[in-house]
């Protein structure tokens, strides 16, 4: 295994676990989700406790898909989006200094060559 796959490997697990652990969080603390309900803009006008739930429930599955190491790319462009979303909403503080960080991550992941394409062009340079 090259360090760019240990690389790869280290972002996909990292972020796995956060947004399992937000995710696992929104559904075990529902519906008495005082917590995550502050972190809804109140311009965003849903009903809270769906909204969660269905947060919380996409948060799980990026989480999987990261583990899993299937569809890695949209897996973690979803992270980019819910926590661009954060960002944009509540601006610079201290939780959203932490999200900057994690959305580098995640681009950083899905920027990343695809595995087959880069597989099948080294085949041909050996050739």
């Amino acid at each position: 295994m090259t360090l760019s796959k240990h690389s790869q490997l280290f972002l996909r697990l990292g972020l796995a676990f956060v947004f399992g652990v937000f995710g696992v969080d929104k559904l075990f603390h529902w519906p008495l989700n005082v917590l995550w309900s502050g972190w809804i803009p109140v311009w965003l006008s849903v009903p809270q406790l769906p909204f969660l739930a269905a947060l919380g429930s996409l948060e799980i599955i990026a989480a999987i898909f990261l583990l899993l190491n299937r569809f890695t790319r949209l897996a973690a462009f979803a992270c980019v989006l819910f926590l661009a979303g954060v960002v944009a909403s509540f601006g610079l503080n201290d939780s959203t200094v932490r999200d900057i960080g994690l959305i580098a991550m995640a681009l950083a992941l899905a920027l990343q060559p695809e595995r087959k394409r880069k597989e099948h062009e080294e085949k041909k340079i050996k050739k």
